[in-house]
């Protein structure tokens, strides 16, 4: 059987109530196991979401990961616990339409369009079009 080296999370609703600073007891918690693991965050908000509610609340957030946007970004904290940003994957807007098209398309042809909303149809948020 393979070491666990790793411990992924989610953030909102399983560490946190949604965009809510972690409690001090997940705090501290999530301190003692970076001792022997890397803890990972992973999380369909943004990066300084996390910040916010997670890594400004750890005394020490070195070796910290975090893959915000659903994955679509990802930084991590160094030695001095400053954030590193690795990569970011986002959708061109000019695609973003392009996409839109489909989804409508797709969704009429299937009897799912809906021309009254609640609120926008579509949300786009760089990395993703929900």
């Amino acid at each position: 059987m393979a070491e666990v080296k790793c411990l992924a999370f989610d953030l909102d609703g399983t560490l946190a109530d949604s965009k809510q600073p972690i409690p001090d007891e997940i705090a501290a918690e999530l301190e003692r196991l970076a001792s022997n693991y890397i803890i990972a965050i992973i999380t369909g908000g943004t990066f300084e979401q996390v910040h916010y509610q997670v890594a400004q609340r750890l005394n020490h957030s070195a070796g910290l990961e975090v893959f915000s946007c659903s994955g679509a970004a990802y930084h991590i904290y160094n030695e001095n616990g400053e954030p590193v940003h690795i990569y970011e994957h986002t959708i061109a807007h000019a695609d973003e339409w392009d996409i839109r098209d489909q989804i409508e398309r797709v969704a009429k042809q299937f009897g799912y369009w809906q021309d009254i909303t609640v609120g926008p149809a579509f949300d786009f948020r760089g990395w993703q079009l929900t």
